[in-house]
């Protein structure tokens, strides 16, 4: 499966959890419209993405050269719905 034109929305968990976990919105976005969708639990979707880092991570305060971005999000017939954002830091290139 491969997004649409349809608008990305976050709701206020997702991003909550895009704030507090040093994930920038259009982070967000742009995993949901270049990274391949997978199947995820309950009906929903998910995209993860890697993007180069080169900070302090918000969660360990540690430095990290790379960050991958989870969105899991539902479809919804006017929209893509962000449920949640999940971040991974490292120094290894993944995904």
């Amino acid at each position: 499966m491969s997004p649409e034109s349809r608008p990305v929305r976050l709701s206020r968990h997702a991003h909550r959890r895009a704030l507090d976990r040093g994930v920038e919105i259009d982070r967000v976005a742009r995993t949901i419209s270049e990274a391949d969708w997978q199947t995820a639990e309950g009906g929903r979707w998910k995209a993860i993405k890697c993007f180069p880092y080169g900070q302090v991570s918000p969660m360990n305060k540690r430095f990290y050269r790379f960050q991958t971005v989870e969105a899991v999000f539902v479809e919804e017939a006017a929209e893509i719905v962000i449920v949640t954002v999940k971040a991974y830091y490292s120094n290894e290139e993944s995904v």
